[in-house]
This record gives structure tokens, sequence and C-alpha cells, in this order.
């Protein structure tokens, strides 16, 4: 994860910044008061978007689709999900979700190679914008 940055994912390059919880859901695409809701304290909530930084369920999930482990593929999709739908993290939510879908079955189609992208894609600007938060 170090080499993500704000400019690797066409961000503005903005070091020092701090973002608010607000922003970051605003930029995540998730719903800052339902999240705060559910989990009582915005420190919790950075606490938990900290921690998601150390799950491993996004690499599982790129190995397991470079190497046609269909298993392996629905299970880390699976789990990112669940991680996403639990801490607010709305577009990669739903770009896992759809490539959870694919997996389910066993067999993907031939779509999964984008799905893989939008899921690459929706990471990496929840781990820029965790990285960014207060």
């Amino acid at each position: 994860n170090s080499a993500i940055s704000a400019g690797s994912i066409g961000l503005p390059d903005r070091e020092g910044y701090i973002m608010t919880l607000q922003e970051f859901y605003d930029k995540t695409g998730g719903d800052y008061e339902e999240v705060l809701d559910r989990l009582r304290k915005p420190e919790r909530i950075r606490k938990y978007l900290k921690l998601f930084e150390e799950d491993d369920n996004y690499e599982k999930l790129r190995s397991a689709v470079r190497s046609k482990d269909c298993k392996t593929a629905f299970e880390a999709s699976h789990n990112l999900k669940g991680a996403c739908l639990n801490l607010g993290l709305e577009n990669l939510r739903e770009a896992a979700s759809t490539i959870c879908e694919e997996y389910r079955h066993g067999n993907p189609g031939p779509d999964v190679e984008k799905q893989l992208a939008d899921v690459t894609d929706a990471y990496m600007q929840a781990m820029v914008c965790i990285k960014e938060l207060a």
C-alpha cells in the first residue's frame, strides 16, 4: 500500500492535508450519518477505517482472480464486501459485490478483469482517503 498516493489515482497531491469524516464519506460514496449511527463515535469509525488498511482481502482477491482460483476469489470478495458494508465504503462495497456475484457459482464470465479493475479503483480511492483522515 505504500505506493498508493493521491496522485496515483488522479486526485491532487495534498501532502499534510487532513480530511474530515464527512469529506471521507462524500468521496467514498458512503453515508457518514449512517455509519456514525451504527458505530456510535467518530473515534471508533477512524479506528476501524485505519484497521481496514491492514485487511488483506483485496490482495487475496487480486491474486485469486489472476490464478483463476474461484473459491478464494469468492471468499475474498465476500469478506471485502462485508467489511465495506460495515464501514460504509459504498463505492468499494458495490464493486466488491459485483465481482462476488460473478464468483458465487464458480464460473466467472468474461467481464471479471474489468470488475477487478473497478474494485481496484475503488480500493485505491478508499486507501488514499483513509491516509488523509484527521
